[in-house]
């Protein structure tokens, strides 16, 4: 199931508002008139704020892309979301997320996660895979460089090849069929990732 752009933004928001707010970014005071209409409400979730440690339910209202109050009050809203029994918190950093496609960022998302790094196996050039992801991936992404490419990367028995591979990655991409000859002319030291 894919989800909308409205929906997926909406889940997006709700899991990043707290953070966010705690960042300079929120309200400048805790109260606000009674009768202050926000753009949407998030009416009775729990919220959870490791930074701060507050663990209870309250109402947030949104005002634009902010958070403009935090409450125990009614609050006011020209959409009004009822979040009763759902857990509103920073969006979670996956750090071991091979899941980079938008279809694994669709499941992640769901579990909170705003951004999901590859830190494990890491890719062989990075610059070009954040180059294919920019602009194009629904959550936060990075990874590191990995280190067993690296190394192969490095010795001369397989220079032609990993030029060859570069190139390709640079002109058609990661996911390119021309990549597969290229790994196997390694011998299976490299893998397609």
């Amino acid at each position: 199931m894919h989800l909308g752009r409205k929906i997926f933004g909406t889940i997006l928001f709700l899991s990043i508002f707290v953070f966010v707010a705690l960042n300079g970014s929120g309200p400048a005071s805790v109260s606000a008139e009674a009768s202050e209409t926000y753009d949407i409400v998030l009416k009775g979730g729990r919220v959870i704020d490791p930074e701060t440690g507050l663990d209870a339910v309250r109402n947030v209202g949104i005002r634009g892309d902010r958070i403009a109050e935090i409450s125990t009050s009614e609050l006011q809203g020209k959409e009004v979301v009822d979040v009763s029994g759902l857990v509103v918190s920073p969006g979670f950093i996956d750090l071991h997320a091979h899941g980079q496609t938008n279809q694994a960022n669709e499941y992640q998302a769901h579990d909170g996660v705003t951004t999901a790094l590859e830190l494990e196996g890491g890719y062989s050039f990075v610059r070009e895979w954040i180059e294919l992801k920019r602009g194009k991936s629904l959550i936060n992404y990075g990874a590191s460089a990995a280190h067993g490419d690296a190394r192969w990367l490095a010795m001369k028995k397989y220079a032609e090849q990993a030029a060859a591979l570069r190139r390709v990655v640079q002109t058609d991409g990661w996911e390119s069929e021309k990549a597969g000859p290229i790994f196997a002319a390694t011998g299976g030291q490299i893998t397609n990732r």
